[in-house]
């Protein structure tokens, strides 16, 4: 009997479990906090090496437009804390901790999915050499891994942002 066990989709499944319970016991607002910070170093990371890029190409508008876009990205994130430090007080409320505590546990599996999309963004972006080939191999033998693979979210914010910094430079 040939058992065959992808090591990927049990690490995943270790990594959404741990994410869940730690949402739980910290709450959505937490949670939602953690969340913003992923994102914004998903958005952080392509606006850097879109600067990288333009710094590399000699595109001054380019630059100075990416460069723009960083700052305003940091100054959102910075409000952001500022909006979520009251809600936290809110939150240890009775009835409203509970529900907190719920709403953490689908905020815990939402960050998950963020950093397996951002892993996914990586190797079709890079490879990632023979770790890219091991990953890319583990999510075709999981049709799991597969689905979510395939309904990458990433995917199309990035084109999205592309496309935004292009119709500025016009």
């Amino acid at each position: 009997m040939n058992i065959h066990i992808n090591i990927l989709l049990i690490v995943c499944i270790v990594v959404a479990f741990t994410r869940m319970v730690h949402g739980c016991k910290v709450g959505m607002v937490e949670e939602l906090g953690t969340l913003g910070s992923i994102l914004v170093s998903v958005v952080m990371l392509v606006l850097l090496l879109m600067t990288y890029n333009s710094i590399k190409s000699g595109n001054r508008l380019e630059t100075l437009l990416s460069i723009i876009l960083l700052l305003s990205v940091s100054i959102v994130y910075k409000i952001i804390k500022l909006v979520i430090s009251p809600a936290k007080i809110l939150a240890g409320l009775p009835i409203i901790h509970s529900v907190d505590q719920v709403c953490g546990i689908a905020f815990g599996l939402a960050e998950t999915l963020i950093i397996l999309w951002a892993l996914e963004s990586l190797v079709s972006t890079f490879g990632l050499g023979k770790a890219g080939a091991w990953i890319t191999a583990s999510v075709g033998d999981s049709l799991v891994l597969t689905y979510i693979f395939d309904h990458n979210c990433l995917t199309m914010i990035v084109p999205f942002l592309l496309n935004w910094l292009q119709n500025l430079k016009k």
